[in-house]
């Protein structure tokens, strides 16, 4: 591993009792380099340079078709503990080491095929690989899920709540699509010069949940959003995306809730407004081309993620996640 990105998920991930009790190894927004392959991996050789991005079985109908994201076997793959469970020991103990098939936090790991994606051939010098750890998953989740889940098109109204790494994503990727207003909804106003440089037209500040759909429907013509993206997490957040849609709107959400929420919506109204309600796991994106489609958005000026970015030892990790915690970094990236 030569520098991995910091996301919520982690930090998320890292408090006990969420998805397992055992000690992990997290970490899954990696880069670095090939130093051995297994017998059976084809697609890289020793030495190449890697971003890495979640893994995936490639045998179910879901992978088959192109959607990697929706492996029947993704939680068990990227949260639980699997078949190199033993990997890691420390004092005898056994560590969970295959956090989204790389464990990033370690220096050296031992990754799932599925979980390399190779860039050999885009020539990338050393500084600008560093940067591209949070296309495996934050970037990928944001502007994947406008792109491909939410189908953007030009001059489509996009309304993007929670701005964090993946929602400011999802304003880069809601302009290269050419959406028009994009509005962002935060509750931290300290975000919204930033939003409004990456391309958000308008910026609303979130908490007053009438007032916020009072400020979409004046933005969009009196009926609504005909996107929007939920990035918090929680029912109530997707209720209010649903809510502030227009008749046919797509509201996708990617927000982590807890595993008990249920988003409950009044049926009457969703049906006659035909509205489309889009879950989204990893930006419905195969990693190995929505990658490079996004390193070539960032080679043309379109997706400039070091607006986003702060670089620290990985000796300062605990700082690293207190600026996160505190709002005062978006994506930090540790550098080994």
């Amino acid at each position: 591993m030569e520098t991995v990105g910091l996301c919520h998920t982690d930090l998320s991930m890292g408090v006990g009792g969420a998805i397992t009790d055992v000690p992990k190894i997290l970490g899954h927004e990696g880069t670095g380099k090939v130093l051995k392959i297994g017998s059976k991996v084809t697609h890289v050789a020793v030495g190449d340079p890697v971003i890495l991005s979640f893994t995936w079985c490639g045998d179910c109908s879901p992978c088959k078709s192109g959607a990697p994201g929706y492996c029947y076997e993704f939680p068990q793959g990227n949260f639980i503990m699997n078949d190199l469970d033993e990997t890691y020991v420390l004092d005898g103990q056994k560590i969970d080491g295959k956090f989204f098939g790389q464990s990033s936090f370690a220096k050296i790991g031992i990754v799932n095929g599925p979980s390399v994606v190779n860039v050999k051939h885009l020539n990338l010098d050393a500084d600008t690989l560093a940067k591209f750890g949070p296309l495996g998953c934050g970037f990928l989740t944001g502007a994947g899920a406008i792109t491909n889940a939410g189908e953007a098109k030009k001059d489509e109204s996009c309304v993007i709540y929670g701005l964090g790494g993946v929602g400011f994503a999802a304003i880069m990727a809601a302009k290269i699509a050419g959406c028009n207003p994009i509005i962002g909804v935060d509750i931290n106003e300290k975000k919204f010069d930033l939003a409004k440089k990456l391309g958000a037209t308008h910026v609303i500040k979130g908490g007053d949940d009438a007032e916020v759909s009072k400020q979409i429907k004046e933005l969009t013509g009196g009926h609504g959003a005909e996107l929007s993206l939920e990035c918090i997490g929680g029912s109530r957040f997707v209720q209010n995306a649903v809510d502030n849609a227009c008749h046919l709107g797509k509201i996708v959400y990617v927000g982590l809730a807890g595993m008990e929420d249920v988003i409950s919506i009044p049926s009457f109204p969703f049906m006659i407004g035909g509205k489309k309600l889009i879950g989204c796991t990893e930006g419905n994106a195969r990693p190995y081309e929505f990658i490079e489609k996004m390193i070539g958005w960032h080679a043309k000026g379109q997706f400039p993620i070091e607006e986003l970015q702060k670089t620290y030892k990985i000796e300062d990790f605990q700082l690293a996640v207190d600026d996160m915690k505190k709002g005062n970094v978006i994506k930090p990236i540790l550098k080994y």
